[in-house]
């Protein structure tokens, strides 16, 4: 993993989102995942463009991904508040 690379896609996502191009932030978040997929901070920033994309169906599963990835990181807290943001979506 480079810690580059990273930094590099996260600025880009991060611009691109600002200016509403979702979709393309979208693929900057999954490569930034291909590079890094244990770290759960990037799943909640892909599932955070999904839902400004509606697809709040793939969002809640990545949101899971990202709350088991912080309980087993031992943060609970933060596992927690990604659970309280799947229920915002689907309170069922």
């Amino acid at each position: 993993m480079s810690s580059k690379q990273l930094l590099k896609l996260q600025k880009k996502a991060q611009n691109l989102s600002s200016k509403a191009a979702y979709e393309k932030a979208l693929n900057c978040y999954e490569e930034m995942i291909r590079l890094a997929p244990t770290d759960p901070k990037i799943w909640v920033r892909k599932g955070d463009m999904l839902r400004k994309l509606d697809r709040n169906d793939q969002a809640v599963k990545v949101y899971a991904r990202a709350a088991a990835k912080f309980a087993v990181s031992g943060y609970l807290l933060q596992a927690i508040s990604v659970n309280k943001m799947i229920l915002d979506i689907n309170p069922d």
